[in-house]
């Protein structure tokens, strides 16, 4: 396809970024969204092709922010996560060996109990 004598490149071609003074050498121009509302960017280092933003391509300005703060949040509920299942982990090893411990205590007391004074 073409647009203003600029060919449009499939989905999945890589942003050149640097090509722009709008696009900041890092994030896709918005333009209003007239071009996609992820906005767009240019695909040659000569200009001549160019393709609208998708969901995986750099955010900036107020969005990034929004990024970055819910990506530190997941951040956290993974690690909470992963603390939790290390505590439960832990908490059946504890039962685990607590049982253990209630076998191995329980039966000397059987058999001292039998060797007691009563028992003979």
């Amino acid at each position: 396809a073409s647009s203003f004598g600029y060919t449009t490149s499939p989905p999945g071609t890589k942003c050149i970024f640097g090509v722009d003074a709008r696009d900041e050498n890092s994030h896709c121009i918005l333009d209003g969204g007239d071009y996609g509302s992820m906005g767009w960017c240019y695909t040659s280092s000569d200009r001549s092709s160019w393709g609208s933003c998708g969901d995986g391509c750099p955010l900036y300005g107020a969005n990034k922010v929004l990024q970055e703060r819910i990506q530190a949040l997941e951040n956290r509920l993974d690690e909470q996560a992963k603390d939790g299942i290390r505590d439960e982990i832990a908490a059946e090893d504890g039962e685990a060996a607590a049982t253990a411990v209630e076998s191995t205590t329980g039966a000397p007391a059987r058999s001292a109990h039998a060797a007691s004074p009563r028992g003979r």
